[in-house]
């Protein structure tokens, strides 16, 4: 194996480690966990760090791709849905991996240390816990095993900072990923940052939705932290796709032989992902767009922001279903946050006449 295609395994997904509550439930009906205190019923998202949020429970690292991950994820998922109740020990783990990744640089929650994390199944003694020459992994396995250990890590890295540092390392990936393929498009320069040593623009679309997807997936589990940096990563790649809008190859300086049958169209990022899509695929990042809190894209800069890439669209000619399904989205935002829109829950609709308390009513 390549050295570049050795390197690029981090960006990729394990099928056989678990990733969901799901697949945990699965595994550990088979390893069920020795009664003991290291983690308890009680220990699950109602206690981390004080606030009950849940953690990231993120795809894990494979020589596959992330899509084939979350398919099999949530097959496994769905033939467990009988047993609702949730290994402590793995559900402890999980969050520890999301504690401990924010650790490293460009490493996230799903690529830390996966020789430790599937060893995980039972509660261990401190001494069990002990591995010689490998204080990162000692750490892991005695915060699964240590009440105080592990809440110790948790009040130093709450959930709020993890969820940002998932995102910004999601983010620094995407903005990697295009510059390097905008290096090999132009002089031919392969990098262990692309999907393939050799990518067409197809591949780099399919890396560019699987980004996407995963997105979307921990929107979902982080909420309601992170949404902020998760629409920036958003706009962001909308942006970018929107912009390359032309043949990725133009400009090449090393001769670059296109394969039998490869058109214009996919030769172009733009209409790969939005002008031309797969069949079957949902619209470029709209739905991962639609699932973050309203509040967080109604603001003046991210309002300016999807404005301009709804100009981008009309001007680039995006397809008119596209272009309406992103309308309705700006138009979900407006209605949403407007003064009369109705109340979210938890929340009162002000009185009539608000604003004016304290003056006395002329005689």
């Amino acid at each position: 194996m390549s050295a570049p295609s050795r390197q690029f395994g981090k960006l990729s997904i394990d099928t056989q480690m678990p990733t969901t509550r799901g697949q945990a439930q699965g595994r550990s009906a088979e390893k069920p966990s020795k009664p003991g205190t290291a983690a308890s019923s009680s220990d699950d998202d109602s206690s981390e760090d004080e606030q009950g949020q849940p953690s990231s429970r993120s795809q894990p690292r494979t020589q596959g791709s992330l899509a084939k991950g979350k398919q099999r994820a949530r097959s496994e998922s769905s033939s467990s849905s009988t047993d609702t109740s949730t290994s402590p020990i793995m559900s402890r783990a999980y969050r520890t991996r999301d504690i401990l990744s924010t650790f490293e640089a460009d490493v996230l929650p799903s690529e830390f240390r996966p020789d430790i994390f599937e060893t995980i199944s039972h509660v261990r003694s401190p001494a069990e816990c002990m591995i010689q020459l490998d204080l990162e992994g000692t750490i892991f396995r005695l915060a699964v095993n240590d009440h105080a250990i592990y809440r110790s890590l948790s009040r130093a890295q709450p959930v709020q900072a993890r969820a940002v540092d998932f995102f910004q390392k999601v983010t620094k990936r995407v903005r990697i990923t295009l510059l390097a393929f905008d290096e090999y498009a132009k002089n031919g320069t392969s990098s262990a940052h692309l999907p393939v040593p050799h990518p067409s623009v197809k591949d780099l679309g399919g890396r560019l939705q699987e980004y996407v997807d995963l997105i979307k997936d921990e929107v979902r589990e982080r909420h309601p932290h992170g949404g902020e940096r998760a629409a920036e990563c958003l706009i962001f790649l909308l942006r970018e796709v929107c912009n390359r809008n032309h043949d990725a190859f133009e400009n090449s300086t090393w001769g670059r032989r296109a394969p039998r049958g490869e058109d214009e169209d996919e030769r172009n990022l733009f209409q790969c992902l939005i002008g031309h899509p797969s069949v079957g695929r949902p619209p470029f990042a709209l739905d991962a767009l639609r699932i973050l809190p309203k509040a967080v894209l109604a603001t003046a800069s991210r309002l300016e922001q999807l404005d301009g890439i709804r100009g981008l669209l009309h001007r680039q000619q995006a397809p008119l279903a596209y272009r309406r399904a992103f309308q309705g989205i700006l138009d979900s935002i407006t209605e949403a946050t407007s003064p009369t829109a109705a109340p979210q829950p938890g929340q009162k609709r002000p009185a009539a006449g608000a604003g004016r308390g304290g003056q006395k009513r002329s005689k």
